[in-house]
């Protein structure tokens, strides 16, 4: 009876050893994946960490070519009273536009750096894509407002916009006379607080710009059949902006010389023999044209198809100067010294020589400066 009872507990304390082997194993087993998940949890936490970032997200839906607010930049621009917006229905009424911000901060989880999200200096930066509301807004979706100097908020009143213009609409504005020219005054405008009920909106223009198109407004008053009209860019994110090719009347020429606002004159508004050539061009049209070029358009004859005349009389010595008129010949040879003769009644006698005869007749002029009213003293 003894040796079994001492067969039976040496049984049940190797059962006990192995019970507590096991359960030994078992608790290092756990407390070393316990270690490892928390210094997984620690890593997580140090990469949660490093790469939670604080960026500006989409408050609202953000058309192509908006400006960027937030709550901060909106406040400093917002000098007028919110509550009076504009009234496309009510004569009188102000015209108030209020800034909205249209991105506010939020934390968000990436691994981008911060360099690829726009930050706090690049507010009122320009839309590039349209940006839906709740996504971060990336460095890629915008670029900043270039402005330099003398740039100025301009409105623009005295053109003929497309049916469907669109706010932030990038567009050229051209000029087009009653003989078929058509020259670009302005380039890559965008048109912003856009109003189809009155036909303006505004845009940011620089000196130069300005007297150009107050030169153009000018010729489109005075030209029978002339008009200012605007063309929407196909594509603007990736289409350059057209070079300006306008012919500036010479009286805006002058000032362009004298104006100390302005540090940047571009050459082709000094072409003073194009002008006048332009000028003359257009005098040989009849009365009876510039009506049928108007009735066609549609237009009001704010010119009565005089002022023509009275331009190419005024700008009889300088066209002379440049011996445009040596080179028009006329089938009454006794009333060719009749100076006093004006351009609109001697149009339907009188032959143009062609563009590029025209052409070499003012670059011979132009050869000789003493001859050009335009000289440098």
């Amino acid at each position: 009876m003894g040796r079994r009872k001492v067969r039976i507990l040496a049984i049940i304390l190797a059962a006990v050893a192995l019970v507590a082997i096991a359960l030994g194993v078992l608790l290092y087993s756990a407390n070393k994946k316990a270690k490892q998940l928390e210094l997984e949890a620690d890593e997580l936490a140090v990469q949660i960490s490093s790469n939670t970032r604080t960026v500006f997200v989409a408050k609202t839906d953000i058309k192509k070519g908006d400006q960027i607010y937030d709550q901060n930049t909106a406040d400093s621009e917002n000098t007028n009273n919110p509550a009076e917006a504009r009234d496309e229905q009510t004569a009188g009424a102000i015209l108030v536009s209020a800034v909205e911000p249209n991105v506010e901060q939020r934390k968000i989880f990436t691994s981008l750096g911060n360099d690829a999200y726009i930050v706090q200096e690049q507010m009122r930066s320009v839309a590039i894509v349209d940006i839906p509301a709740g996504p971060p807004v990336m460095a890629n979706m915008v670029e900043p407002l270039s402005i330099s100097q003398d740039t100025r908020e301009f409105e623009i009143t005295a053109v003929h916009l497309m049916v469907d213009q669109q706010e932030n609409d990038y567009i050229d504005i051209r000029i087009a006379y009653p003989n078929g020219e058509e020259y670009t005054v302005l380039s890559k405008k965008q048109s912003k607080n856009l109003s189809l009920a009155y036909a303006d909106f505004w845009t940011y223009m620089t000196e130069r710009e300005m007297l150009t198109y107050r030169s153009a407004v000018c010729d489109a008053y005075q030209t029978t059949g002339a008009y200012l009209f605007a063309v929407r860019y196909a594509e603007s994110n990736i289409q350059d902006e057209a070079a300006v090719n306008y012919l500036v009347r010479s009286e805006t020429i002058d000032l362009l010389r004298s104006d100390p606002n302005i540090y940047d004159i571009a050459e082709q508004t000094m072409n003073q023999s194009a002008r006048l050539s332009l000028e003359v061009r257009l005098g040989q049209l009849t009365p009876e044209q510039l009506s049928a070029v108007a009735s066609g358009l549609g237009i009001a004859d704010t010119a009565q198809s005089s002022v023509l005349s009275q331009n190419v009389d005024n700008n009889s010595s300088a066209i002379g100067a440049y011996s445009l008129d040596d080179y028009t010949r006329t089938s009454d040879a006794s009333d060719s010294s009749d100076s006093s003769t004006s351009t609109s009644d001697t149009s339907a006698e009188s032959t143009q020589l062609n563009p590029r005869e025209e052409s070499e007749a003012v670059d011979a002029a132009l050869d000789n400066p003493l001859a050009s009213p335009f000289a440098d003293n």
